[in-house]
């Protein structure tokens, strides 16, 4: 179980994210809500680029060369960050970031899957998974609250200190152990097929590609509140840098209750009404938000937030529960790629939206517009559900 123990480390030092509460403001040193959009537009692009090769390469070459490389292209991005001189550089800086996540994506869950599976503990998955974004969310906390002071004493401070987490997280995904189980060597000629398999895995048959679907779809509108919103709407209702850090720490201190309960709820309560509950509490968040005052929204933030994390631990279960080992961290990057891409389309657009009716207007007509498409794609399941029955 060492690696289930490096693997929690590992969860908190990623997370480590001390510009967490001021990212926002210093972007703003350099643009507007538009030009952060475009910014988020070439993060999620480069993400989405990078996840099918990265995936590959963690299941061929290694998942902890993976890891190890995500640590280190996390590092270098954040250092060129804390220095830039202009918007360029800061589009660099956030290449290289991303291209990091993009290695970590998948990789460290998918070592730690692997590892559980050759113990034949694979059972125990739903708990490792909870603690393991527990560890995320508690690292999300530290760094928030210190981050916006940080940033007060001096702009640069919060982005080198996530690149010193990040060494001290290079050094300890030297000590992970790779899993045997279903390990591949390296073959460039192996390279397309292992990509067409991460498709064929979550495209498998007729009711794992609508599960799939059913993942992919509030998952891409959750990409677009966690990358952008949620933060333009709290700067709207009036925090500060200070105030901001402070809150995402009450935020992810949230995170970690829900965690913690994840295995518990999932026990507890059917598919059915998981799926509808957070989805019905999420589009509520979205919707009231133009009416909400400071404690309003802090509250419905909070809310959100919590819905989210509990979403993305539910979504990890059931979809690694239909993947094979040999193919699991191209298979989750293939699923990080497809739920990426309308952000991709949209970041900058959104950025432009936000501007001219502010954030907070905005989420309702987002809130809007994700109920309406959940909708859509519920007739169409209906639709295909009795076509085949007749």
């Amino acid at each position: 179980m060492k690696n289930i123990k490096i693997a929690y480390i590992l969860s908190f030092l990623w997370r480590s994210w001390f510009w967490l509460g001021i990212w926002i403001f210093y972007y703003l040193r350099f643009t507007d809500y538009a030009g952060i959009g475009f910014l988020e537009a070439v993060m999620i692009t480069t993400s989405t680029l990078g996840e099918i090769p990265t995936g590959v390469i963690a299941d061929i070459v290694g998942k902890k060369k993976a890891v190890f490389l995500a640590f280190l292209l996390g590092i270098i991005g954040n250092v060129v960050m804390a220095f830039s001189p202009n918007y360029p550089v800061l589009i660099g800086s956030i290449i290289i970031m991303t291209l990091g996540g993009a290695f970590y994506s998948g990789s460290l869950e998918a070592l730690v899957y692997d590892s559980l599976k050759e113990l034949k503990k694979e059972n125990i998955y739903e708990h490792v998974i909870g603690r393991m974004t527990t560890m995320q969310n508690l690292g999300m906390a530290f760094a928030g609250i210190t981050g916006g002071f940080l940033y007060k004493w001096n702009v640069s401070l919060p982005f080198l200190m996530v690149a010193v987490a990040y060494l001290v997280g290079l050094f300890y995904s030297l000590a992970l152990t790779e899993p045997s189980i279903d390990t591949e060597k390296y073959s460039l000629s192996r390279f397309v097929k292992q990509n067409a398999q991460g498709f064929r895995q979550i495209f498998s048959s007729k009711r794992i590609t609508f599960m799939t679907l059913a993942f992919l779809v509030p998952g891409a509108f959750m990409i677009a509140t966690e990358n952008v919103l949620n933060d333009a709407t709290a700067v709207e209702l009036g925090f500060n840098s200070v105030e901001l850090g402070i809150f995402a720490t009450l935020l992810y201190m949230f995170g970690v209750l829900v965690s913690e309960k994840t295995a518990w709820i999932i026990t507890k309560l059917s598919s059915t009404w998981i799926y509808i509950g957070t989805i019905g509490v999420y589009a509520i968040t979205l919707v009231l938000m133009p009416k909400a005052t400071f404690i309003a929204g802090a509250l419905l933030l909070l809310t959100r937030f919590g819905v989210q994390t509990f979403f993305g631990n539910y979504e990890s279960v059931r979809i690694n529960a239909i993947i094979d080992s040999k193919y699991r961290a191209t298979t989750l990057s293939t699923f990080s790629l497809l739920r990426n891409v309308p952000y991709v389309l949209t970041a900058t657009l959104i950025g432009i939206m936000m501007n001219a009716y502010t954030a907070k207007l905005f989420s309702m007509y987002f809130g809007i517009i994700f109920l309406v498409t959940l909708g859509v794609f519920g007739v169409l399941r209906q639709v295909c559900g009795t076509t085949k029955s007749g």
